[in-house]
């Protein structure tokens, strides 16, 4: 059979080399230009290149040029981790389909940042949905359900789906070898959810949560990914890099009585800070930030909302 793979994460360049490996065709790799690169991208160009593969790179999949492009490639199977919505006009160029994932099984947890969410709502386990692609979102037949454990952060998500997808893709191909056509199960809609766009609200900390929430909000976006903000003015904010709540034999003895968002020490690129039910140490980012961060202590910290409005 013959494929085009769609993406421009490493999680793309993973079903590059299972479907290389497997002695189907590659006919091409599909990337965005830079300019609409998600956060942590993978360098798609440089690795066609290295191995020899048609590339093609555009800031809109569904425009005139890239349909004319993708139908003149003629592949059985396109397999997708793009990040924008795809037309029906490009859903029918293959001879059977679009392959897509979702790191969640589908129906539940539908939608964008699945694993960002997942690891800020403290989901631990989850399983990677292989599924043909229509024109909903998350919508089509399931081919496959692989699981795979969250991790801690982000990046230890990030590494156990590629896994996951590697070991679901190679099975995903098993199938289709004895039947290109086979359709999967159609999904159920009970227990359906879909996941909104997270923002910079839901990357922010507020001095009012609790340290456990604090600590799982700043993993789910940690190094390379932006990272969580503290903000302490208007527009003015500190890239969180981690987390860990103190041990309460390190704190004085009055730390209770101090309101939310009290910064009680403050210095090289850590800051004590009280939340709800504890006293927090934060590491700063420090490599961008204009102020001294010594000048916080003693200082409080309000809301998020008090400085966004």
């Amino acid at each position: 059979m013959r494929f085009v793979i769609l993406g421009s994460s490493e999680l793309t360049l993973d079903f590059f080399k299972v479907i290389k490996k497997s002695n189907h065709e590659i006919a091409s790799l599909i990337s965005l230009n830079k300019e609409n690169l998600p956060n942590n991208p993978a360098n798609i160009g440089k690795f066609a290149k290295k191995n020899n593969i048609e590339y093609f790179e555009t800031g809109d999949i569904n425009s005139i040029e890239s349909i004319r492009f993708l139908k003149s490639l003629e592949a059985d199977f396109f397999v997708s981790t793009w990040s924008k919505i795809i037309s029906n006009k490009v859903l029918e160029i293959p001879k059977f389909g679009i392959i897509g994932t979702h790191p969640t099984p589908i129906p539940m947890n539908k939608g964008r940042h699945p694993l960002h969410w997942m690891i800020a709502l403290k989901i631990k386990k989850s399983q990677l949905s292989f599924f043909l692609m229509d024109e909903g979102i998350d919508t089509g037949n399931v081919l496959l359900r692989e699981s795979f454990n969250l991790g801690k952060d982000i990046i230890s998500a990030n590494n156990n789906v590629n896994k996951a997808a590697s070991k679901g893709l190679k099975k995903v191909l098993k199938l289709l070898d004895k039947d290109p056509s086979f359709l999967g199960q159609k999904q159920s809609k009970l227990n359906a959810n879909t996941w909104r766009k997270r923002n910079e609200h839901d990357i922010s900390i507020d001095p009012r949560m609790s340290a456990e929430i604090i600590i799982r909000i700043i993993r789910s976006f940690c190094k390379p990914y932006p990272m969580a903000r503290l903000y302490i003015g208007k527009d003015l904010y500190l890239n969180l890099v981690s987390a860990k709540l103190l041990k309460e034999e390190k704190l004085r003895k009055n730390w209770v009585n101090y309101e939310y968002g009290h910064i009680f020490k403050s210095f090289r690129d850590e800051i004590w800070m009280k939340v709800d039910k504890g006293v927090i140490l934060l590491k700063v980012d420090c490599s961008k930030i204009e102020i001294d961060l010594e000048e916080l202590k003693g200082q409080k910290i309000f809301p998020p909302s008090y400085y966004f409005a």
